[in-house]
């Protein structure tokens, strides 16, 4: 079982679950980690499982015995430091240094490295409607290669959809290579904290309302409201973040065959 080291706030229940998980396929591990660390085998399991907490210098060499990279690196001595905080307002500091690494590992832009944006001085045309995109992606398909499929297919006026492609061409997302119109940049993103965000969520939104209407047995909608605790939350928004870049490895190189519109949502009320 993997064990993902930001789903953790307490150190000690990550080293519980992280020996736990890898103590079955090598052999007297623990011993091998207070060795490594510098101390006695008794002594980490103080740390694990009482009230000494890990020297800095032990956390390092904890980083290098479990093979962390820099960022997880950085999250788990954060860990250990606000566990040894002796005041309340250095624990709220080493807390929000943590929530903070948290959140950026939730980046998209971060997890998918082929995430492109497109040039900021036309995101705000882009945006301002849903059918920009839908017709950038529908490009795709070969059999909407032509204006006049492109707008029967999405009920649009062809003045419209032209002029949506001349503007898709201009600034660089299409190009026309011998009558045939191809997708220079494949999957667009949108930073959060672009003033053209909720644009963007709302036109989906309104066409996932204008789907629940049709309710069609191929489509797929869900909603629900629930009670759960706050680190449970972050639980289920890690895995959802998860599964989203999973299945960014499956649209990658899938055939383009039909068009789909993919919304996500994970909030408090």
């Amino acid at each position: 079982m993997k064990i993902d080291i930001y789903k953790y706030t307490n150190y000690k229940d990550f080293l519980r679950d992280k020996i736990a998980s890898e103590a079955p396929s090598i052999k007297g591990l623990r011993f091998k980690i207070a060795e490594f660390v510098q101390c006695q085998p008794s002594y980490l399991s103080q740390v694990i499982n009482g009230k000494p907490n890990f020297t800095l210098e032990q956390t390092h060499l904890a980083n290098q015995f479990f093979h962390h990279d820099k960022d997880q690196s950085k999250y788990f001595i954060l860990l250990v430091e606000m566990a040894r905080a002796g005041t309340r307002d250095l624990r709220e500091f080493f807390s929000e240094e943590i929530k903070a690494m948290q959140h950026a590992r939730f980046s998209l832009k971060k997890r998918i490295a082929t995430l492109e944006e497109i040039p900021e001085g036309d995101q705000h045309k882009y945006y301002s409607a849903w059918f920009y995109s839908a017709i950038h992606v529908i490009l795709s398909i070969k059999e909407f290669q032509s204006s006049a499929k492109i707008a029967q297919h999405f009920n649009l006026p062809l003045e419209l959809v032209i002029d949506a492609i001349n503007f898709l061409e201009s600034i660089g997302l299409i190009e026309n290579k011998n009558g045939v119109l191809e997708l220079t940049k494949r999957q667009i993103y949108l930073q959060e904290k672009s003033i053209f965000i909720q644009r963007h969520h709302i036109n989906w939104r309104s066409q996932a309302l204008q789907s629940v209407e049709k309710n069609l047995k191929e489509n797929f909608h869900f909603s629900n409201v629930l009670a759960i605790s706050k680190a449970d939350f972050l639980k289920i928004r890690d895995i959802l973040t998860t599964a989203l870049e999973e299945a960014n490895k499956i649209i990658g190189p899938s055939k383009e065959e039909a068009i789909y519109a993919m919304n996500l949502d994970f909030f408090s009320l």
